[in-house]
């Protein structure tokens, strides 16, 4: 079956081992995931499955939420828990006003240095790979955008906060980086993944409960699932000439192309209740 399954990951496997998972439990050839969640963090993982993998690449760009708790007074190699500390120091007194000033700096477009551990790649090899044989780790500050970056709590040593970001944003550099402008270091203790784009882990499956559920109840059929692409309804002959790899041109809509279409940017190709393709308007 081709959709999209929302899973509640739980700490501790990694987003390859949640697919493996769903593969088995449904019994599908092919299955990935769209955003990778660190193996530490909790929450909302996306799913593609069947003819779905296909179109990963339209739920990239994504912004994220989390729910997070950072540990201030410790540093650590990892940015997290994962990893034991590397330096720790006093947690200052620290008033609402103290905490928002530090909160402000990293709201907004910033340039964030990734995490010494990361999936990213350095020379053609992955940031964790030369971290682990001690090899020099310089990763380059990359743009990113922190929506919002709301104090859920605060109760020394921990800070609850609530985050929205672009894609790209690495919740790990956030807690460091809070921590270092506090003086004191930090490092996040705890990451929950909301929300991806309009997805919300609210409606995910937890991993342990996939086997109990049939595939049909908990999937998201793929028109569904790229709402977020603007519609474009074809006149029915217009369906065999995009199987035959021909484009499509207004003469084989039905209705007026609708508001939002951008040229360049994908759109969705239905006929009826069904989804033909995925094309790119120009």
């Amino acid at each position: 079956m081709d959709g999209l399954l929302l899973v509640d990951k739980t700490a501790g496997p990694t987003s390859h081992d949640v697919v493996d998972a769903v593969r088995r439990a449904f019994r599908l050839e092919r299955a990935g995931h769209a955003g990778t969640l660190d193996p530490a963090a909790t929450g909302l993982l996306l799913v593609l499955t069947g003819r779905a993998t296909r179109t990963a690449e339209y739920f990239e760009g994504m912004d994220k939420e989390y729910e997070v708790t950072v540990r201030l007074g410790v540093r650590t190699p990892t940015d997290d828990l994962a990893s034991p500390p590397a330096e720790t120091r006093p947690v200052p007194p620290l008033d609402a006003a103290a905490l928002e000033a530090a909160l402000a700096r990293l709201r907004g477009p910033i340039l964030q240095r990734p995490p010494d551990y990361a999936a990213l790649k350095m020379g053609g090899r992955r940031l964790y790979d030369l971290a682990r044989e001690g090899l020099p780790v310089e990763p380059a500050p990359r743009p990113v955008t922190v929506h919002a970056l709301e104090l859920l709590s605060w109760s020394s040593p921990d800070l609850g906060l609530r985050v929205r970001c672009s894609s790209g944003t690495y919740v790990r550099a956030l807690a460091r980086d809070l921590g270092a402008a506090l003086g004191c270091g930090g490092a996040a203790a705890s990451i929950r993944r909301t929300a991806v784009g309009p997805f919300r882990s609210d409606g995910a499956v937890p991993l342990g409960a996939l086997r109990d559920r049939p595939l049909a109840e908990v999937l998201v059929p793929l028109d569904r699932a790229l709402g977020h692409l603007p519609r474009v309804e074809l006149r029915p002959e217009a369906v065999e000439k995009i199987r035959q790899g021909k484009v499509v041109g207004p003469d084989d809509l039905s209705a007026a192309a609708p508001p939002g279409l951008v040229d360049g940017a994908p759109c969705r190709l239905c006929a009826g209740d069904a989804l033909v393709a995925v094309g790119t308007s120009v």
